[in-house]
């Protein structure tokens, strides 16, 4: 049985779960292998991957079991390094999380507001629950043309990503009510992946979309929230317009503050 003696140890993750959110780490001092999961990972994080070398703190859970308590990156693959950006981020469920993700949902449907003042760059969590709409969204988009080697690409995650992260950086336009008429039109069905009678009374334009170069881990909240993510794991061409105060900023208008004009632009790739 191992012991929980406290830490901070060297460490290597030697599996990771992605699609269940924990793995197990081996310390480098010996010993056998701990459990791990991504609560104990700090905010933004990357996922781990298997090799990477981190640090940790042993101690209990709440089963009893040795456990890891704490899980800070340190190096090893991924993008570990760099420092961090704070941008407002929403959580969606899969399909429709990977449609929009992919870019083949083009706008996005609400009854609420919640957009309305989030226009420009924003972050996408896929949420661990998958949208029960038995299939329309299949039917629409195989009527728009798609075939189903697409509808299957576009309603899945790219290889190395799970579900329960950030996923995607997203350029969303401008909010704005649409009647049921506008809403069913053939158009706006194959841009939503949706029908008329199941959207939502607001259209967001989603004007562009990329995967993130590695998933972030962390739990999704409720409306627009702020997400910290490594600058590394940005999509390559992406202008990136950051205040001074950063997250400050990127809170702020999460929870709905008059947007403020950029100070400083940076752009990855």
């Amino acid at each position: 049985r191992e012991e929980s003696n406290g830490g901070p140890h060297d460490a290597t993750v030697v599996r990771w779960l992605e699609g269940k959110s924990f793995g197990f780490v081996r310390r480098v001092s010996g010993g056998g292998d701990l459990f791990a999961h991504a609560s104990a990972l700090p905010p933004g994080a990357p996922t781990p991957q298997k090799g990477d070398a981190v640090s940790v703190l042993v101690g209990v859970d709440r089963g009893g079991r040795v456990a890891c308590t704490s899980v800070t990156p340190t190096g090893g693959p991924g993008p570990s390094e760099g420092g961090s950006i704070t941008l407002p981020c929403f959580s969606m469920n899969m399909p429709f999380a990977g449609l929009v993700a992919h870019g083949r949902k083009t706008l996005e449907t609400r009854n609420g507001t919640m957009f309305e003042r989030a226009t420009g760059l924003c972050l996408l969590h896929v949420g661990r629950r998958t949208y029960p709409d038995g299939g329309k969204h299949r039917a629409i988009l195989a009527e728009a043309g798609d075939s189903e080697e697409e509808i299957g690409r576009t309603t899945a995650l790219p290889p190395g990503f799970s579900r329960g992260g950030v996923v995607a950086l997203l350029e969303l336009g401008d909010t704005r009510p649409a009647s049921l008429e506008e809403r069913s039109t053939a158009e706006v069905q194959s841009a939503a992946c949706a029908l008329g009678s199941d959207m939502g009374r607001y259209l967001t334009e989603v004007k562009r979309a990329s995967f993130l170069k590695a998933p972030v881990a962390m739990r999704g909240q409720p409306g627009m929230f702020s997400a910290t993510v490594p600058r590394a794991a940005l999509p390559d061409g992406w202008e990136v317009v950051v205040g001074e105060e950063g997250a400050s900023r990127a809170a702020a208008q999460a929870v709905g503050a008059p947007r403020e004009g950029p100070r400083v632009r940076q752009t990855y790739g």
